[in-house]
């Protein structure tokens, strides 16, 4: 069985660009951070990407309120080269846009292969 990958992006170019690079696992794609949370709400995950800058709840918001349910691990994926509300939200790891595919693919199985 594939293990399930939550990606939220509301750019669609990175959002396809994310299934190509995730292709091995299943993966939900989300356009915003409701839409992340709802899936979430709905579905059991092996890991999420979460994009920061998001409309209606932004990726920090999204990331808070998982992380205060659930030990699924999160990668947060940002354009800022901020890390402000790292600690207080929590992810398990996160990358600066633009990024490199093969990184994204690396970091994800790693994260993946820890949570075993």
């Amino acid at each position: 069985m594939k293990q399930r990958i939550l990606v939220a992006d509301d750019d669609e170019n990175i959002l396809k660009l994310l299934e190509l690079c995730l292709a091995k696992y299943d993966v939900t794609s989300a356009k915003n951070g409701e839409e992340a949370l709802d899936a979430w709400k709905k579905n059991e995950f092996d890991l999420i990407v979460l994009d920061i800058m998001m409309p209606k709840l932004n990726g920090w918001e999204v990331c808070k309120e998982i992380k205060k349910n659930s030990p699924v691990p999160v990668l947060i994926l940002t354009a800022k080269e901020t890390t402000e509300n790292l600690f207080e939200s929590k992810p398990d790891g996160f990358l600066i846009k633009p990024f490199d595919p093969v990184e994204l693919a690396k970091k994800i199985n790693l994260m993946l292969t820890a949570r075993r």
